[in-house]
């Protein structure tokens, strides 16, 4: 979105991120003709926990520890580079387990 528009329907919140919160976890998939970049699941994960609730945030880190290919070190590893270190918490939900 242009920085210009606002959005004034208080269903959506607009997050802008820049520097290292925005490049970080970003892949690159074809689709056709056109080039789409998404944010792998280690992000989406911590961004959980950054923008959303802990209930929820809780749930998404929950399942992703679930996942056959999850990548515990890469999601704490990302985590501390965004300053919203997991480790503890990871940690004791494993030992849950």
């Amino acid at each position: 979105l242009p920085s210009h528009k606002k959005i004034k329907d208080p269903r959506f919140r607009v997050i802008r991120m820049s520097g290292l919160s925005y490049s970080m976890g970003m892949t690159t998939h074809h689709f056709g003709k056109r080039v789409v970049r998404i944010y792998d699941i280690e992000k989406t994960v911590i961004d959980a926990f950054k923008y959303l609730t802990e209930e929820v945030a809780l749930k998404a880190l929950k399942q992703y520890l679930k996942r056959k290919n999850n990548d515990v070190h890469k999601l704490c590893d990302e985590a501390d580079k965004l300053r919203k270190p997991l480790d503890t918490l990871v940690r004791a939900l494993l030992t849950e387990e």
